[in-house]
């Protein structure tokens, strides 16, 4: 639905709330397969993914879901990832970016 309302007319800060609503769906989603993780780590069923994904992309979803309550708290939310560091990775990007979430709320 969110995805249907990017394709009408709104303004700029009508389209920061909308992407803000969807990079917040995605981080419920992947609360909730966290705890269906854990179920599966507690039976030794757990299976890493190996593909790529961009890194930069996954800490600007993730600063943008926190940037409001740290607006509130009057924290500056900002990363820097090295030129050294390749534009796309190998590895799991779900669990990645649950480890980003966790570190990210948890500071806040």
């Amino acid at each position: 639905m969110l995805d249907m309302l990017m394709d009408t007319v709104l303004d700029v800060t009508q389209q920061d709330y909308v992407r803000t609503a969807q990079a917040s769906g995605k981080a419920l989603v992947s609360l909730i397969n966290a705890v269906l993780d854990q179920a599966k780590i507690e039976s030794g069923k757990l299976e890493l993914e190996a593909v790529q994904f961009d890194l930069r992309e996954i800490f600007d979803d993730v600063l943008s879901l926190f940037s409001g309550k740290s607006q509130e708290k009057g924290i500056e939310l900002a990363v820097y990832i090295s030129a050294k560091v390749p534009e796309t990775l190998i590895g799991d990007p779900g669990r990645f970016r649950q480890i980003i979430t966790n570190l990210m709320g948890n500071s806040i």
